[in-house]
């Protein structure tokens, strides 16, 4: 039992192994998302995914496994995910579909491309019918990526999150059984 009348640093020391803990909880935090309205985000040079087929379901995305697809073909969305972080260091992986045929899915591609460079926020234009990049003002530090690899936190996100038979929870909803 530590004497009150005296205290030392050494008797508050603590085990210094909960940093993993830390950096796997943060981990398992991570969402496949689109950017939050008002939010400005950078998108990591080069982490991206190939395409991903993904189905979105209760606000939750889920990661498809390629030999599912073609039986729930109308239900999937073909996406890209690129390694994104938000102001307050949140990462995300942020979901831009991969066809580009519309202009909103072509003005999405070309937001992640800009927030690559600058602090963006992406905001929808209604009338023009796509998205913009709005530049921040400030002068804003470069992100802090951290340590991390893509397939870490694609893991992390795909965690509990992978539709890999037909059987599948989600699956069954999307056919009304």
């Amino acid at each position: 039992m530590t004497n009150p009348n005296k205290l030392s640093p050494e008797s508050f020391a603590v085990s210094q192994d909960f940093k993993d803990r830390v950096a796997t909880e943060a981990l398992s935090k991570i969402e496949i998302r689109q950017p939050r309205k008002a939010e400005f985000f950078r998108v990591h040079p080069e982490h991206r995914s190939p395409a991903l087929g993904v189905v979105t379901s209760n606000q939750q995305t889920f990661i498809v496994d390629p030999t599912v697809v073609e039986d729930i073909q109308d239900d999937v969305k073909i996406v890209e995910l690129y390694t994104a972080i938000n102001r307050d260091g949140e990462k995300f992986l942020l979901s831009v579909p991969y066809d580009s045929t519309n202009s909103w899915n072509a003005s999405a591609r070309q937001v992640a491309e800009a927030a690559k460079t600058s602090w963006v926020r992406r905001d929808a234009k209604q009338a023009q019918g796509q998205y913009v990049a709005t530049m921040a003002l400030g002068e804003l530090d470069d992100p802090q990526w951290g340590e991390q690899t893509f397939e870490d936190l694609f893991g992390a996100a795909v965690k509990g999150r992978h539709i890999d038979s037909l059987e599948h929870p989600v699956v069954k909803q999307l056919r009304g059984m």
